[in-house]
């Protein structure tokens, strides 16, 4: 990998391929017009399975005043980085998760004390800075070859004054995102789950270049999406995540934001042994956490006629005007048809956001301040709910009748829906050999979308191919990873 101070991308056609690229003033200038990012190099693998390594590690913080503070080994004491989809004993239809990197920087100098006016950081150790980081290993030509760990924003930042040691709490872009209250939508009518994402990702500011949601093929006839007074985010995309039965997360090698498929698995890019890279591995049978039957609530739709939505009484509109954000109706409104202003003189609305769920409004007063009502007429949607059961016999046989209930949901509105879903969820809720706990000497290059085959004869698992869904690795004093993965064939069926 070349260390260059600035990149100027050039006209004349030329592209390279690497690994990536770190900031440095250790090199001239280094001119490219194109940058493909690719996957570990033979080089780098041999190195990383060799039964000694030398590994580095490298950091860059980007504050506000552009000032950068470099991170090298002779600064940092640990880093630790955790990447997850979805744990173990938590749902498994999907879910969303952020990144997070845990850093410990020698603070000998003060420089990341927010006390010390003399640091060139002074007022700077902020939420949200960006910092890259870099992870690499030595090969056997004594060349250092990195890989890009990713961009994160810090959170929180510990500088204990008896410690001379400063330690950064980081996440990835995701995790900014996750509080903010979910966005005004309105209804949708026959679209399916990718479409939704795309609509809230937009609704959220995000550019097409800044997220990719796979094909899903699951349809909604009538949709809302998630919306009410403590509904973030981070809880609606959860929610969309478990009925597109998906996972979304931040790509580590260009930073999107990806809504993957469950049953999108790659081919087995990796072989790990018990000669090589696996410590111990364990596949746990447990029969607490086995299910033997599957339930899901579905919901028909219906259209209902129009009927006032949302009544509010005796409401002050003073001189000038004011803005009510998120009147919340009592159910899902397929169509806002007509609000009034009961009892104005002076006051007009001027403006209005309608959602799925709910409305906001802009009104001005031209006049003295007033009392009016406000009324809002719409159509709600009125469901016929039923319930679909589907069951292993053989695992009823052993457990009984142990039931995984599917969180209630809007977005399932058909029995052939239903089936579908209850079908790929009872294939991992009965699998007593699912998951797989795997400690080993760590590869950063492996990241939450690959396969991995496992052979470890130690511990009698052996051509074994797995997902992992959590990735921790401790890259003090060189690499050790911890992982949880699911077998790839259970991924696949989901």
């Amino acid at each position: 990998m070349r260390l260059a101070s600035e990149i100027i991308y050039a006209s004349d056609g030329d592209e390279i391929t690497t690994d990536g690229i770190i900031y440095s003033s250790l090199e001239p200038t280094l001119t490219v017009s194109k940058i493909n990012y690719v996957g570990q190099s033979a080089n780098i693998t041999t190195a990383m399975y060799a039964s000694q390594r030398e590994i580095s590690y490298y950091g860059f913080i980007h504050f506000p005043s552009g000032a950068v503070a470099e991170l090298d080994m002779s600064k940092l004491e640990s880093m630790n980085l955790l990447e997850e989809m979805f744990a173990e004993n938590s749902t498994p239809l999907g879910a969303v998760s952020s990144n997070e990197l845990v850093l410990s920087i020698l603070n000998q100098n003060k420089d990341f004390s927010p006390s010390n006016v003399s640091s060139p950081y002074y007022n700077e150790l902020l939420p949200n800075i960006p910092l890259d980081v870099y992870v690499g290993i030595k090969l056997l030509s004594g060349v250092i070859e990195y890989l890009a760990l990713g961009t994160f924003y810090t959170t929180d930042w510990e500088t204990p004054s008896n410690s001379l040691m400063a330690n950064i709490v980081c996440n990835d872009r995701l995790f900014n995102l996750f509080n903010s209250p979910m966005p005004q939508i309105p209804i949708q009518e026959n679209i399916n789950m990718s479409t939704m994402f795309t609509i809230l990702f937009t609704a959220m500011g995000l550019t097409a270049k800044q997220f990719e949601v796979d094909a899903l093929p699951y349809g909604v006839s009538i949709a809302a999406l998630p919306e009410g007074e403590a509904v973030t985010i981070r809880s609606g995309l959860q929610q969309m995540s478990e009925q597109g039965l998906c996972n979304v997360f931040v790509s580590r090698k260009d930073g999107k934001i990806r809504v993957l498929r469950n049953n999108n698995v790659e081919p087995v890019s990796y072989t790990w042994t018990d000669s090589d890279m696996i410590i111990n591995a364990d596949i746990q049978t447990k029969y607490s956490n086995i299910m033997s039957q599957v339930e899901i609530t579905y919901h028909v739709p219906h259209v209902g006629e129009q009927v006032s939505v949302l009544s509010l009484e005796n409401v002050e509109i003073p001189i000038g005007g004011i803005i009510f954000s998120s009147l919340f109706f009592d159910s899902v409104i397929g169509d806002v048809e007509n609000v009034k202003l009961i009892g104005a003189i002076n006051s007009t609305i001027d403006s209005m956001t309608i959602g799925a769920k709910s409305i906001s409004l802009t009104i001005s007063n031209t006049g003295v301040a007033e009392t009016v009502a406000i009324e809002v007429y719409g159509r709600s949607i009125t469901t016929i709910d039923a319930i679909y059961t589907v069951t292993d016999t053989a695992m009823q046989a052993i457990i009984g009748n142990v039931k995984f209930t599917v969180p209630n949901t809007e977005y399932i509105q058909s029995r052939e829906e239903a089936t579908i879903r209850a079908q790929k969820i009872l294939s991992l809720v009965t699998d007593t050999s699912a998951y797989v706990q795997i400690e080993a000497r760590g590869d950063p290059a492996v990241e939450l979308i690959n396969s991995i085959l496992i052979n470890d004869v130690t511990d009698s698992i052996t051509n074994l191919a797995v997902v992992p869904i959590r990735i921790e690795n401790n890259f003090t004093n060189g690499i050790d990873c911890k992982m949880v993965a699911v077998k790839k064939s259970v991924r696949e069926a989901s």
